[in-house]
C-alpha cells in the first residue's frame, strides 16, 4: 500500500482544511494555512506520509517539506500525538 498524501486546502468560508488524499471529509479545521501546514506536517510524519500537498487559494499546489520533528522548534505543540497510556 502506498503512503498516503496529505492535503491542505482553503474552504469557501476561508478556512484551511487538513485531509487524507483519498478522503473528502478533512482531519481538521484551522484559521490560517499556516496552523493547516503545521498539523499536516506533524500528521504526515506521524503517518509516514508521502507528501504533503498545499492548494492555494488560486488553485495552485505546491509540495511542502514535511520537517522532522527532531529538528523542530521544541516549544511548538504536536498537533497529533499518540495517545499516552
Amino acid at each position: 500500500m502506498p503512503a498516503p498524501t496529505i492535503h491542505v486546502e482553503p474552504t469557501a468560508t476561508g478556512r484551511w482544511i487538513v485531509r487524507h488524499d483519498n478522503e473528502r471529509e478533512s482531519l481538521s479545521e484551522h484559521d490560517s494555512a499556516t496552523d493547516a501546514q503545521r498539523v499536516a506536517c506533524d500528521l504526515a510524519h506521524f503517518e509516514g506520509a508521502a507528501a504533503v500537498l498545499l492548494h492555494d487559494r488560486y488553485a495552485r499546489v505546491h509540495r511542502m517539506p514535511i520537517e522532522d520533528l527532531a529538528t523542530a522548534k521544541a516549544d511548538r505543540p504536536l498537533a497529533h500525538r499518540p495517545p499516552t497510556e
